[in-house]
């Protein structure tokens, strides 16, 4: 937490020194987005203005950046739950740079969540081989796990979110996906086990948060992720 709150003020700096630098103000507007998102926030309505705020000042100053795209996507599907907005920056963004591999695990990811776990799997794993040695690779595994629900594959799902969380245990949306893989794999007490993980990581978790803001709650998939969590004795 201390390094994520550090991060805003050298990104501040950074679009301070260079306000004519669209992925600089993209970056910025994706760490609104997770301060929203991960529940870090105080002041919800602020911090999702300031994303939003943040990625159209990227998109002012380079309509034509990927990366400016992508963010923008990510904004609209994590914070608004516009998915179909978020499916044409992703598109636009890929349509600009095919090799924009953050690009692809996102429309992944929004895929997983429509409940299309084919296009979701490849659309994953072309981010993985685009970026292999990727520094944030337990998120590629994360959402690779994500991925890999949607499509009803427990076992890999389960086997991709381990990884994830062996490289970073803090990932609250690993915990889930492994919880939901346990508990369709028939794994009653290993969920059980991992949900108290979860808890103790983020004792403020609740499934009516879950409910409120996450953009699967109307699929398929959220249900799943619902069933799963009440299940293992989250509440």
């Amino acid at each position: 937490m201390r390094d994520f709150l550090r991060s805003r003020e050298f990104l501040i700096e950074a679009a301070r020194r260079s306000p004519n630098t669209a992925e600089t103000h993209a970056w910025l507007g994706k760490w609104f987005v997770l301060s929203v998102f991960k529940g870090f926030t105080t002041d919800t309505v602020g911090d999702t203005q300031r994303a939003l705020d943040a990625t159209a000042r990227a998109l002012d100053i380079n309509p034509e950046s990927s990366f400016s795209l992508t963010i923008d996507g990510f904004a609209n599907n994590n914070l608004l739950k516009n998915m179909d907005v978020a499916n044409n920056r992703y598109s636009a963004a890929l349509e600009i740079n095919p090799n924009e591999s953050l690009s692809w695990l996102l429309r992944g990811s929004l895929m997983a969540f429509q409940d299309d776990g084919a296009a979701a799997v490849r659309a994953t794993q072309t981010a993985r081989q685009l970026s292999p040695i990727d520094p944030f690779s337990y998120y590629y595994d994360s959402l690779g796990a994500t991925a890999y629900l949607a499509a009803g594959d427990w076992g890999r799902a389960l086997e991709l979110a381990e990884r994830s969380l062996g490289s970073n245990d803090r990932h609250i949306s690993t915990w889930r996906a492994k919880i939901t893989a346990q508990h369709f794999l028939g794994q009653h007490d290993a969920a059980c086990a991992s949900a108290l993980e979860l808890k103790r990581r983020h004792p403020d978790f609740k499934i009516d948060s879950y409910r409120r803001t996450h953009p699967a709650v109307d699929f398929k998939f959220g249900h799943r992720v619902i069933e799963a969590l009440e299940a293992s004795g989250i509440t």
